[in-house]
């Protein structure tokens, strides 16, 4: 990233952001899971399984725009 160009340069770093907001989201579902009660655990377990599978869907999508931009 540090080499990039001007515009590959600020697009990467918008996506290092979006993953940086997504795992603290990820985090944040992580504590509400180990702070669930009985009542609230399917919810809480939903929630958490919702927002890993978003950081791992913009991680691979993030991967591959990297892929794609440096040919490899």
């Amino acid at each position: 990233v540090a080499s990039a160009g001007g515009d590959v340069k600020a697009d990467a770093q918008a996506k290092m952001q979006d993953l940086t907001s997504q795992r603290s989201a990820l985090n944040q579902k992580l504590t509400d899971l180990k702070n669930a009660t009985a009542d609230g655990w399917d919810s809480a377990k939903t929630g958490f399984k919702n927002a890993l599978n978003s950081v791992e869907t913009s991680f691979d999508q993030a991967w591959q725009w990297l892929k794609d931009k440096t040919g490899s």
